[in-house]
């Protein structure tokens, strides 16, 4: 729906080293995602985490093969949250031509029942996604997630359902970039 680039840089296992949202993107995701009263649901920071929970294994893994990835996250209108991902190597794959080793994974999150204020309630969340490694470059390709999530939230003394339904997706755009833009020179 924003369909707009975030530069990233990642550790071959997917962790996110550096990543810098620019200030009018943030703004259009907090608009889409319903923010406002309840302040900003989305911040650069959850981001990061959120795009943490991914992480590859170091070692070789074998088709079929699980694992599991506990975090504990702070979301910036849930509170403290533990994350358990687990990962499924299925395999190679070819997209785009190219063979790629694909990793699906399945999200579960656990709040620790002190939402935020204008959060009364989390119905249901949960989370899946795949990962594309490109095991000759060394590098994730591709990741594609979604996060499902149904809330009450309170908001001037209203209680009102919330559904929402976050779909990420992140490709490899540039293997040339050198060069993050400086995050102390885009700030305010």
């Amino acid at each position: 729906l924003i369909n707009k680039p975030i530069p990233v840089r990642y550790t071959p296992q997917g962790e996110i080293k550096e990543m810098k949202v620019a200030d009018d993107l943030l703004n259009s995701i907090n608009q889409v995602a319903g923010a406002g009263q309840a302040g900003n649901l989305i911040t650069e920071d959850w981001m990061k985490q959120m795009g943490n929970l991914g992480l590859l294994p170091t070692g070789p893994v074998q088709p079929k093969q699980t694992w599991r990835n506990t975090e504990t996250i702070e979301a910036p209108f849930l509170g403290k949250m533990t994350v358990v991902t687990t990962f499924c190597y299925k395999g190679v794959v070819v997209r785009d031509e190219k063979p790629l080793e694909k990793v699906t994974m399945s999200i579960q999150f656990k709040s620790d029942g002190k939402q935020k204020k204008g959060i009364v309630g989390i119905r249901e969340q949960s989370g899946d996604g795949t990962t594309y490694f490109d095991a000759e470059a060394g590098r994730v390709r591709e990741s594609q997630s979604r996060m499902k999530m149904k809330m009450t939230i309170e908001i001037l003394g209203r209680k009102m359902d919330q559904d929402m339904d976050l779909n990420t997706v992140t490709k490899l755009v540039s293997e040339d970039m050198v060069e993050l833009p400086s995050v102390e020179s885009s700030q305010p």
